[in-house]
């Protein structure tokens, strides 16, 4: 069955204080026990709510704890609502339901969740309120019931920067006594910043923001209750809330939503380097039990290196990478997160991404772009020349089931043509293009002596073009080599 998908979202829209609010998700057909997974993409971990027959462990996103559920018979009925209980500003955001029954999904919908914060008015406008109800009772009403919606920003940055701020300006006017607390709650609970009796409270603060966070002088003077972070990293996004508060009185609030993007790194080597380095360094404050992994994603998924409980796990690599690799001693400690490994030429490149985790949450995250300089040279030869060479001196250890193909886009023909192969220990005629049978030649054992090169006879302005001489090893590239050849004309 294919699945069914709301192109625009559910809006539900629902005032903080309330005991519960319910967001919507029906399935009409129900052939066999289905799992329902709800979800939120913004947050890590983006579970919320997991619905299945059998009881297996998930890692819900802890600003859930307790608070969701679904209906007792809804594997019978078909509505796999959520019933998020007392929700809160945070709670604002993009919701989806998705219903899969076996390898299909069924049905997957979207709900827009706004909560929001209805409008407190002073004790003075309270009792004006009360006089012009009794003469205006349906605008006074009106006016009481009004409400305004929770202020929220997005806020992104690329980590590396110096700092980023979390921007909140109020007209309120607040007294001297209030609590003024910065909180994150996605993807997980923390405690930011603290200012109270005009002073910062840092002790309060969660250990990963002490020495990072800063507030204006005289904030509540001026209004401007904007938060400076120092040295943002891919672990500081989230959701962020600054709550205004006395005596659990709030009187004001904001909501800041942090992205901290990941920069892609380029790392670009000769063809001939002995090792490779990727790098990573990182500001972000990791605990002693997190797990480090370095991943190869592209051309082709592996895993490359793996360091958990203070100590590199080669069990765990994936065997191309076996004995190859090698991390810093302590890299949790020192923040440099940076793997080397061997040189084995093309088949290294791709992307790597390295993710640092712990419980199921992502604390810092890096992408690295591994290239190889694809070695050039010209050759020009006498159109009265006998023999030309195109020539390429290998120093790497070259298997002997590696294959050499040396290929041609000639500039008057306009086609790829295949020059020369030697497979399996000898030359192979029978894959050469018509054009160069009899006129190509190799130095015996080639990938013992590392000697590649390619003898033609006989050139002419026919043969003018971009030669390629590529080895392949079990299939894949391994090492390549690019000649521009042509025949000088006499004059």
């Amino acid at each position: 069955m294919a699945p069914v998908s709301f192109f625009q979202p559910i809006t539900v829209e629902v005032y903080e204080g309330v005991e519960s609010v319910l967001l919507p998700c029906k399935v009409f057909m129900i052939s066999e026990d289905p799992v329902v997974v709800w979800s939120r993409f913004d947050l890590n971990p983006t579970t919320i709510h997991l619905h299945q027959d059998k009881d297996e462990f998930y890692v819900q996103n802890q600003c859930y704890s307790s608070r969701t559920s679904m209906s007792a018979d809804a594997r019978l009925t078909g509505d796999f609502s959520l019933i998020l209980n007392k929700p809160r500003l945070s709670d604002s955001g993009n919701y989806t339901c998705s219903v899969r029954m076996g390898r299909y999904e069924v049905r997957r919908t979207d709900v827009h969740l706004q909560v929001k914060e209805p409008y407190t008015f002073p004790a003075e406008a309270r009792v004006l309120l009360v006089l012009l109800a009794v003469a205006l009772v349906a605008l006074g009403l009106a006016v009481y019931l009004q409400y305004k919606t929770v202020k929220l920003s997005q806020v992104e940055v690329k980590e590396g920067v110096w700092f980023v701020e979390l921007p909140y300006k109020t007209k309120v006017q607040l007294p001297e006594d209030v609590t003024v607390e910065w909180s994150r709650c996605a993807p997980e609970p923390m405690k930011v910043h603290v200012y109270h009796n005009v002073s910062n409270h840092l002790v309060k603060q969660d250990k990963i923001y002490r020495g990072r966070t800063n507030m204006k002088t005289e904030p509540l003077k001026s209004g401007d209750l904007t938060l400076t972070l120092r040295d943002p990293s891919y672990r500081d996004s989230g959701t962020y809330i600054c709550t205004v508060h006395k005596e659990r009185e709030i009187l004001a609030q904001k909501v800041v939503r942090l992205r901290v993007t990941v920069l892609q790194e380029v790392v670009e080597v000769g063809e001939w380097v002995e090792s490779v380095t990727l790098p990573f360094i990182t500001t972000a404050q990791l605990p002693e039990d997190a797990t480090v992994e370095w991943r190869h994603t592209e051309p082709k998924a592996m895993m490359v290196h793996v360091y958990q409980n203070g100590q590199d796990q080669p069990g765990k690599q994936d065997e191309y990478y076996h004995g190859r690799t090698k991390m810093n001693n302590d890299p949790l400690q020192s923040k440099d997160l940076s793997v080397s490994f061997q040189n084995s030429g093309y088949r290294d490149r791709g992307t790597y991404i390295c993710t640092v985790r712990r419980d199921g949450y992502v604390l810092a995250k890096k992408v690295v772009l591994h290239r190889i300089k694809v070695s050039s040279v010209n050759v020009e030869v006498d159109e009265m020349a006998m023999v030309a060479k195109l020539p390429w001196q290998i120093t790497a250890n070259l298997p002997e089931d590696a294959t050499v193909e040396w290929s041609c886009w000639s500039i008057t023909l306009h086609h790829l043509t295949t020059v020369h192969v030697f497979q399996n220990g000898q030359d192979q005629s029978d894959k050469q293009g018509e054009f160069y049978r009899g006129r190509t030649m190799m130095k015996k054992n080639p990938l013992q002596t590392g000697d590649l090169s390619l003898t033609l006879t006989d050139p002419t302005d026919r043969d003018n073009g971009s030669y390629l001489c590529t080895v392949r090893v079990s299939g894949e590239v391994a090492w390549e080599k690019i000649v521009s050849f042509k025949v000088k004309e006499r004059r």
